[in-house]
């Protein structure tokens, strides 16, 4: 029965049937025999580019010969070296288009990176040389004058015709005396009432009215203004010097409390480190003695009662941590 080849380019049309005693073939990959294999699979393998046209191909061991001897095997090789160059090509261009669309990239990259590092650049220039502050005329420059119509009022001047004076009009009355005398204690006009006052020696003429005398307005005393109350600010931090100054201001007791310590203790350390918070309200709390020997006992007692008692000033900030060591001196 003749073998066939339907999974093969082109099919028989192309390059006609397989001979009927084709049987199985061997090749060699390299150093390594592999097979035996029909001659489909070798066409196959052929067009895939895993066998070249000089790869030793035999029926048996010892008969090796290469493929493109073999003529219904090398009948093949054309159509495979094209298909492999045309797959080669495509790869190729493949490749070139990501080459240069990753180039394209990275110069886009790159001139964004220098347009902003410019950007950059020249702001800080600007920045630091402020050129505006040299050009000083925009300050002393003023407009042109606008030249507005006169609306000065015009003055001016009218003379009254004199009429003739009649006789006797030309004599001017003797001042009136505006001087006149107070009224006395003893006659105090009453409130409703209309009080007159007469010259001495003169009596008011009849017919003239007699002037009411206004009565004196009461005067209020001005109010008396209240001073504002005074604020107390609280400082926002509490400043070094004054933590030690009101620190060292109970040093007496200090001493006390570690002179009694020496007497009961003759290995007590020679310096003696305290530790407390302050608190923004001035008073204290956290007290502590760093040494771990004498951490507690009388002298611990004695010192935080002491410091316990201690008031500083208020602050409106966050607590402070104070430490003060004490260094003893034994004779």
């Amino acid at each position: 029965m003749e073998a066939s080849t339907p999974t093969l380019p082109q099919g028989e049309a192309l390059y006609g049937k397989l001979p009927p005693d084709a049987g199985e073939w061997l090749f060699k990959d390299k150093d390594q025999v592999l097979g035996p294999v029909p001659p489909e699979m070798l066409i196959t393998k052929l067009y895939d580019g895993f066998l070249t046209a000089d790869t030793p191909v035999a029926k048996e061991v010892g008969q090796w010969k290469p493929l493109k001897e073999i003529w219904f095997l090398g009948a093949h090789v054309p159509r495979a070296q094209q298909k492999m160059a045309f797959e080669s090509a495509v790869q190729e261009r493949a490749r070139m288009a990501s080459t240069q669309l990753k180039t394209r990239a990275l110069l886009a990259f790159i001139t964004f990176a220098l347009l902003f590092t410019g950007a950059l650049a020249a702001a800080r220039w600007v920045m630091i040389t402020r050129p505006w502050e040299d050009k000083t005329d925009w300050l002393t420059r003023r407009p042109p004058a606008v030249q507005l119509p006169d609306r000065t009022p015009k003055v001016v001047a009218v003379v009254e015709k004199e009429e003739p004076k009649r006789a006797g009009e030309g004599t001017t009355p003797p001042p009136a005396d505006d001087k006149k005398p107070a009224p006395s204690d003893d006659k105090k006009p009453v409130k409703g009432t209309k009080a007159t006052t007469k010259a001495p020696g003169k009596e008011p003429a009849k017919g003239a009215k007699e002037e009411p005398v206004k009565p004196k307005e009461d005067v209020k005393k001005p109010e008396e203004v209240k001073p504002a109350p005074v604020k107390t600010v609280v400082p926002q931090e509490l400043t070094k010097e004054q933590m030690t100054s009101v620190f060292k201001g109970g040093a007496g007791g200090y001493m006390q409390c570690i002179r009694e310590e020496a007497a009961r203790n003759p290995n007590m350390p020679g310096t003696i480190t305290v530790e407390f918070v302050i608190k923004n309200t001035g008073g204290t709390t956290d007290f502590k003695v760093q040494e771990r020997e004498i951490r507690t006992g009388p002298l611990a007692t004695c010192l935080g009662a002491k410091i316990g008692a201690l008031r500083f000033p208020q602050f409106s900030g966050e607590n402070k941590v104070f430490m003060f060591p004490f260094r003893i001196t034994r004779k």
